[in-house]
C-alpha cells in the first residue's frame, strides 16, 4: 500500500514540523520564512500535504495571488525557470482561486513508500524555492519585468550548454 497520511504525519512529527489534520484527510503544516510573505502577509510558508494510490503531493495554499494583478509573462517565465533547478517543483495557476500554488507531486504506486528524507527533500525544495526566490518573484508580479540574479543567469548559461552538449551526435 502506498504512504498513508497517517505516515506521513509520524514522518513530519521526526522533522519536528507541528501539523494538524484537515477535514479533507489531508495534513497542514507550516514552516516559518525570513524573506517570504504569504498572500497574508504572515512570514511562513502553509503546505498541504496529501496522499493518494498515486503518491504524495505537497502544495503551497496559495503562494501568490493574483487577484487584482494582471497576469504577466515576467511572472510565469522565472516560475518556469525555477521549476526546472528545483527538485520536483511545479508552479500551478489555480485561475478559479486566483492564486499560484507550489506543488511537489511524488509518484508512489501502490507499492511505494516515501521516506523521511524525499518528504524532507520536497519540504526544501518548496520552503527553499519560496524563501530565496521571494522578492524575485514579488517584483516579476509586481513590474511584469524579469531580472535575473547572476546565479540563475549562470545555472541557465550551464542548462543550454549542457542541452546543446547533448545534441551533439558521435559516429
Amino acid at each position: 500500500m502506498a504512504t498513508t497520511i497517517h505516515e506521513i504525519s509520524g514522518m513530519l512529527t521526526q522533522l519536528k514540523a507541528e501539523h494538524a489534520f484537515t477535514e479533507n484527510n489531508a495534513i497542514a503544516a507550516s514552516f516559518a520564512t525570513e524573506k517570504y510573505l504569504s498572500p497574508a502577509g504572515e512570514k511562513k510558508v502553509l503546505l498541504l500535504f496529501s496522499s493518494n494510490e498515486a503518491g504524495v503531493e505537497i502544495k503551497t495554499l496559495g503562494a501568490y495571488s493574483m487577484k487584482g494583478k494582471k497576469e504577466n509573462k515576467a511572472f510565469f517565465k522565472l516560475c518556469s525557470i525555477l521549476q526546472a533547478f528545483s527538485f520536483g517543483l511545479q508552479f500551478e495557476y489555480i485561475a478559479q482561486h486566483g492564486f499560484v500554488e507550489a506543488v511537489v507531486e511524488v509518484p508512489l504506486g501502490t507499492t511505494g513508500k516515501l521516506t523521511v528524507e524525499q518528504l524532507h527533500l520536497c519540504v526544501v525544495s518548496v520552503v527553499g524555492c519560496l524563501e530565496s526566490y521571494h522578492e524575485l518573484l514579488v517584483a516579476a508580479l509586481e513590474t511584469g519585468e524579469l531580472r535575473l540574479p547572476d546565479e540563475l543567469k549562470k545555472k541557465m548559461e550551464e542548462h543550454e550548454q549542457g542541452a546543446s552538449d547533448d545534441d551533439s551526435t558521435t559516429v
